[in-house]
C-alpha cells in the first residue's frame, strides 16, 4: 500500500497551506505605511523539544535527555549506559560548540573565544558549548554549564543563561548534509533546501559554489509528491558521490523519502516558518537521522497551536524581557479574535525530547 496521502488529505493540507500563504500576502497588503517599529512574537524551541517533536511525527532523532539540573545530567547519562556521552547547552541561539561559557564555575582553561558578557568581567569560563565526555566527567561539567551565560556568534554580547541542558548519546555519523523546509516568496510555497555539505554554514557553501544547492519547490495544489522526495534524496547522493565519500543511503532510499516526507507534514500541521535541519545525518547503515535542528512557528497560528506555544513559554528567560511584555498582550488578543472568528479551525497538540556536537 502507498504511504502517499490520500486525495483527501492532500486536499487538506493544500487547502490549509494555501489559506496560509493567502493570509499572510492579505497581512502585508495591509499593513498601513509607516515608521512606528512593531513588535511580534515568533516562537523557537529548544534543541531537546524540537526533538521531541520530530520524533512524535516519524523523523528519526538520537537519543536525548533533557535535564535541569546536576543531579538530572547524571541520571540522564546512567540511563543512556554508555561510557560517552554528549553534554549539550540549551539556549536559542547557534554556535553553540564554538561559544563560551561565563560563570563562577568555569575552570578557564585555554583561550575563551568571546569575550565575558558585560557585568560578569573577571569571571571563570568554559570554552565550548557541546562536549563529548566520559560518563563519570557528567558532574564536573554540568556543574560548569548549568547556571552560566553562553556568549556565541549569534547571542550578542550579554550571552544567554544555561538552565537546561541535553544529555545525548553519541551517535556515528558517517556524513553530515544539510535540510531545511521553508516558505518562499518567490514561488508562494514551500521551499525544500539541500545539501550534500552539511553540519556548517550553508551561506557560506551557496556562496562560494551553487552548485551544490538543491532547491525542490513543493506546489501546494499537489502537496509533497514522491518526485519532491526523490529530487532531493537523489540530489543528495549525486552530492556524496561528486565529493568522494563512501555512503550507503541509495541502498536506503525508501527510508530517505519517507523521512523527506514526515518532515513536510510536520512542517504544514505545526504552521511552521522554518524547519532547518543541519546536520541531516547518515548512520553507518545510511538511515537519514535529523541529528540537529531549529523550528520556527507562525506567530499568528497561537490560536490552534496552543500545545506548541505553551511548550515555548517556558523558555521565556531566552527573550529580551521588553519584546516579551508586548509580544503578550498581542498574542492573547489575537488568540481571543480568532477563537470568535474560526470556531471550527484545526488545533494541534504535541509532546516533547535532537541532537549532535556540531552547534
Amino acid at each position: 500500500a502507498s504511504s502517499w496521502p490520500t486525495s483527501a488529505t492532500a486536499r487538506s493540507i493544500n487547502a490549509h497551506l494555501r489559506y496560509k500563504m493567502l493570509s499572510r500576502t492579505i497581512r502585508r497588503a495591509a499593513k498601513p505605511a509607516t515608521t512606528t517599529r512593531s513588535f511580534e512574537r515568533y516562537l523557537n524551541l529548544h534543541e531537546y523539544q524540537s526533538s521531541a517533536l520530530m520524533k512524535e511525527n516519524g523523523v528519526n532523532v538520537p537519543v536525548g535527555i533533557a535535564a535541569h539540573s546536576v543531579g538530572e545530567a547524571v541520571a540522564a547519562a546512567e540511563e543512556i549506559g554508555d561510557a560517552e556521552v554528549v553534554i549539550k547547552s540549551q539556549i536559542l541561539a547557534g554556535g553553540r560548540g564554538l561559544g563560551t561559557i561565563w560563570s563562577s564555575a568555569g575552570n578557564s582553561a585555554g583561550t575563551a573565544s568571546y569575550p565575558a558578557p558585560p557585568g560578569m568581567e573577571g569571571a571563570k569560563f568554559l570554552q565550548g558549548g557541546v562536549h563529548v565526555i566520559k560518563k563519570d566527567q557528567v558532574k564536573e561539567y554540568a556543574d560548569q554549564m548549568l547556571g552560566g551565560t553562553l556568549v556565541t556568534k549569534q547571542s550578542g554580547p550579554e550571552g544567554k543563561p544555561i538552565t537546561t541542558l541535553l544529555m545525548a548519546k553519541k551517535m556515528e555519523l558517517v556524513n553530515e548534509m544539510y535540510l531545511s523546509i521553508t516558505l518562499d516568496r518567490t514561488t508562494m510555497g514551500p521551499l525544500i533546501v539541500a545539501c550534500a555539505k552539511g553540519g556548517t554554514s550553508i551561506e557560506d557553501t551557496a556562496a562560494e559554489d551553487p552548485s551544490w544547492i538543491i532547491k525542490c519547490p513543493v506546489d501546494i495544489s499537489k502537496g509533497i509528491t514522491k518526485e519532491n522526495t526523490k529530487t532531493v534524496v537523489d540530489g543528495l547522493i549525486a552530492g556524496l558521490e561528486r565529493m568522494g565519500v563512501a555512503s550507503q543511503l541509495k541502498d536506503k532510499k525508501e527510508d530517505a523519502y519517507k523521512q523527506i516526507e514526515n518532515l513536510y507534514n510536520m512542517f504544514v500541521k505545526y504552521d511552521c516558518t522554518m524547519v532547518e535541519v543541519n546536520p541531516i545525518a547518515e548512520d553507518p547503515s545510511g538511515l537519514l537521522l535529523a541529528a540537529d535542528a531549529k523550528i520556527g512557528f507562525d506567530d499568528n497560528a497561537f490560536f490552534r497551536q496552543k500545545a506548541v506555544f505553551d511548550e515555548g513559554d517556558k523558555n521565556v528567560d531566552q527573550v529580551d524581557p521588553t519584546s516579551r511584555k508586548l509580544a503578550a498582550p498581542r498574542r492573547s488578543k489575537t488568540s481571543r479574535a480568532h477563537s470568535k472568528s474560526s470556531p471550527g479551525t484545526r488545533r494541534s497538540s504535541a509532546s516533547w525530547s535532537t541532537s549532535s556536537a556540531a552547534s
